[in-house]
């Protein structure tokens, strides 16, 4: 193992321990190891074995993202979004947002399309934060999967798109996704009966998910819109009665 390897091993192992002044003295010596500065940031932002110094955490993840840290671009786009150790500039918080999602911290690109879509710094446009969360979600961010499932159920009014990628971020272990899922199963329900095969197929999968007595109805719902060409309700339909046998 290489010696600044090491160095970044010992230096997390003994911050996990809480010895965070020898993690500090040891961390310092990866060299430029990016997940050493990462750490070393993080330690700076919090005060661990040195007083608090969020401008230090700043310097520290503007060289570990110069290295390719994603997180740190991200932790430095939320320092510039508070105005934390370094001037509050929303345009500067939302490049290091993009550059953390460029990095591979998927995170990041949630973020940016979270500024968009609050209006942090510039017009709100909502076109652009779902860009941004596409790209978040399909890299796996689940968090970014129920943003797009609260844009298309409450701001565009598309129950089949938003129980979609709520399902996908349940899937992905936002629990809190199951409340949603809920109220839109009468907006699936509506669109169904108005001949929308896959709002039957939404359907009947958060019955099979989350009614206790809804599998009766779950089969339904698939069954109909398998009949009607939709290729996921079959599969849908078949794990559900593979369930039941």
């Amino acid at each position: 193992m290489a010696a600044d390897e090491m160095a970044y091993e010992m230096g997390v192992f003994l911050a996990d321990q809480g010895d965070y002044a020898k993690a500090l003295r040891v961390l310092a010596g990866a060299g430029d190891d990016h997940r050493a500065l990462l750490a070393l940031g993080r330690m700076a932002s919090n005060g661990q074995g040195r007083p608090e110094d969020p401008a230090e955490a700043a310097r520290l993840y503007e060289r570990a993202a110069g290295l390719g840290s994603g997180e740190a671009a991200y932790n430095l786009g939320a320092l510039y979004g508070q105005g934390r150790g370094v001037r509050h500039d929303a345009d500067r918080a939302l490049e290091w947002y993009e550059r953390a999602g460029d990095l591979g911290y998927a995170p990041g690109w949630r973020m940016a399309g979270m500024m968009y879509a609050a209006g942090d710094g510039r017009a709100t446009d909502l076109t652009t934060a779902e860009r941004f969360w596409r790209k978040a979600a399909a890299a796996g961010d689940a968090q970014a999967m129920a943003d797009l499932g609260q844009l298309h159920a409450y701001y565009l009014h598309e129950p089949v798109a938003a129980a979609d990628w709520y399902l996908r971020a349940y899937g992905g272990g936002q629990e809190e996704a199951t409340s949603h899922l809920l109220r839109l199963a009468e907006p699936l329900r509506r669109a169904f009966d108005g001949g929308d095969a896959r709002a039957g197929t939404m359907l009947g999968a958060i019955l099979a998910l989350f009614a206790e007595d809804g599998q009766e109805q779950a089969v339904g719902f698939l069954t109909e819109a398998a009949q009607a060409g939709d290729a996921e309700a079959r599969r849908i339909l078949d794990l559900v009665l593979a369930q039941r046998n």
